[in-house]
């Protein structure tokens, strides 16, 4: 993946193509995983609603089969007293007559007396279902009578033995045995606000309070058709769901309500079944641990591809770079080559077509430049000339300058650039000359002042001459300064030090060296050791002392002998 680390194109492509991969594997994982939640939760409550349902059966069903088994036990106490078929189904029997209360097996204990609509209910031939007190917990007691029309015989109260109203193993044989309930469910059994029954470990009152709250938000409203019973009724409407939680542990809940008004004279009884929302969530787990798994490898296979297509798309174009920079060196032979059956193979065959072009163009023109290039030099030699002209006993110093001059910028390790502006602008330096009288130029005696003031205009005519031509303008410093002393006292500007352009101060130590050692109408040329003195001697004052030290450094390659030079005719 080096070349998607290198381009900031191949990093946006690859972002692109995680962005466009991810986002959507994303957001389908988020919205499988929630829907894939929420079926569970609703299957999960559809379960608890069933199982409510079904234990609410079964249990109605028991009640039956124990009211069958009082009845067995009326009907022994009248025809054969001191007999009972049914006495491993119940706890105790008693007979209340009045106020007494006489056991027939068991315990006798204090239980309500039957109101109008109860004693109605028994005369009935039916059972009546209460909820009373065994020892000090809650135990479930039926009673019917032992003689109806008038109830004068008493009442047979029975304590159901909790064993075989909510074990399944008691049921065997009834045909109520299959309704055993899963390991992971509890189930609490309310005549609201008592609690009825609970499976092991389950908190009666959690649940209780919870579900009060429920009913309370639902707006459920005692059923007038029910007796009061407590401070919660149910009303007769299709189960319900919710939810509550012991020391953080959160269960789903459903509850049933079992109508026993119309059939025990006796309160609903309400089935609360729970389960814990962690196991019936539990298929989640697994989809918790493959969905990260599964977004890791989708996105190794997203870089994967994303890096394969950054480099069949940004190899081309890499190549196509590369070829560019060839071409702006001038480079042209070279083509480049791109096999990728697409628009950029097509790009790459006009991109070589135009470098063939090019190439021709060059070679077509190149022979123009190089004239173009020597024309500049003859000009400039041609200029030289025509200063020479005006004085010939001057001949050849604007040559003569200019080669010290680079002489003095190779000791001084100046760039090509400043040795072709001094190559240039020595060939001109004096080419204000052209403007200045010849008997000036020429006068073989001393100057009066005011020759001398003019002669020393000679700088910024050549300026001046120099201005109009654009390619020359870097020149015009050298020109216009290189008469100027380090230590101000020079002239057109009296500049000093730094203010004067580095190669003036270069051009004017050798046009000074050049100048002494030509010999004058009205006086000899100086010695090569004499110059150097004098220019020594200069060195801070009239002349940059880093410009002397590299005339010092150079003097021995440019001292032909320790004659005046003659003046060239």
């Amino acid at each position: 993946m080096a070349l998607s680390g290198r381009s900031r194109v191949a990093r946006r492509i690859t972002l692109l193509f995680v962005i466009c991969a991810l986002l959507p594997i994303g957001v389908l994982s988020f919205v499988s995983y929630r829907q894939v939640s929420a079926q569970l939760h609703e299957q999960s409550r559809e379960r608890l609603r069933q199982t409510g349902k079904s234990t609410a059966s079964t249990v109605y069903g028991r009640l039956q089969l124990l009211e069958a088994a009082l009845q067995t036990a009326v009907n022994d106490l009248r025809d054969v007293p001191g007999q009972l078929r049914t006495r491993q189904r119940f706890r105790s029997l008693s007979i209340q007559q009045g106020d007494q209360n006489v056991s027939v097996f068991g315990s006798a204990p204090q239980l309500p007396r039957p109101n109008a609509v109860q004693r109605e209910h028994l005369r009935s031939g039916r059972a009546w279902l209460v909820i009373g007190k065994s020892g000090g917990e809650p135990g479930i007691f039926l009673a019917a009578a032992l003689d109806r029309p008038d109830l004068t015989g008493g009442i047979l109260w029975a304590e159901i033995n909790p064993g075989y109203l909510w074990s399944d193993d008691s049921m065997a044989g009834t045909g109520l045995e299959e309704s055993s309930l899963p390991a992971t469910i509890e189930v609490c059994v309310f005549e609201l606000p008592v609690p009825v029954y609970c499976s092991p470990d389950t908190p009666p009152y959690a649940i209780l309070s919870r579900l009060d709250r429920h009913l309370k938000s639902e707006g459920i409203r005692p059923d007038p058709g029910d007796p009061p019973s407590g401070d919660l009724e149910i009303e007769p409407a299709e189960s319900r769901d919710f939810s509550w939680s012991e020391e953080g542990t959160p269960r789903l809940a459903a509850y049933w309500p079992l109508y026993l008004s119309g059939v025990y004279a006796a309160p609903p009884w309400t089935f609360v079944v729970s389960e814990r929302e962690a196991r019936a969530l539990l298929p989640l787990a697994g989809l918790r641990r493959i969905l990260p798994l599964a977004v890791v490898l989708a996105l190794l296979v997203v870089l994967l591809l994303s890096d394969y297509q950054v480099r069949r798309s940004l190899g081309p174009l890499n190549i196509l770079k590369q070829g560019t920079a060839r071409v702006a060196k001038g480079e042209f032979a070279e083509l480049v080559e791109v096999r990728s059956g697409d628009e950029f193979e097509e790009l790459a065959n006009s991109f070589n077509e135009m470098a063939s072009e090019l190439a021709a163009q060059f070679e077509t023109h190149a022979h123009l430049v190089n004239e173009l290039h020597d024309m500049n030099w003859g000009t400039l030699a041609a200029l030289a000339h025509a200063i020479d002209a005006k004085s010939a006993w001057t001949a050849g110093h604007a040559e003569r300058v200019t080669e010290l001059a680079l002489s003095l910028a190779q000791e001084l390790d100046l760039p090509p650039a400043d040795h072709e502006r001094l190559h240039r602008g020595g060939l001109l330096h004096d080419i204000g000359k052209i403007g200045i009288p010849g008997a000036v130029l020429n006068k073989p005696g001393k100057l009066t002042k005011k020759e001398t003031t003019t002669i020393r205009t000679h700088p910024e005519l050549g300026a001046h001459i120099l201005g109009p031509i654009a390619a020359f303008a870097d020149l015009i410093p050298i020109v216009k300064h290189h008469h100027e002393q380090f230590d101000g006292s020079g002239y057109p500007d009296g500049l000093a030090g730094s203010d004067i352009p580095f190669l003036a101060r270069v051009l004017a130590v050798a046009d000074v060296y050049d100048s002494l050692r030509i010999d004058r109408p009205y006086r000899a040329g100086l010695s090569h050791a004499r110059t150097l003195k004098f220019i020594t001697d200069g060195s801070g004052t009239h002349f940059d002392p880093r410009v002397v030290d590299a005339l010092l450094a150079v003097g021995h390659t440019i001292a032909n002998d320790t004659e005046p030079t003659a003046a060239a005719s």
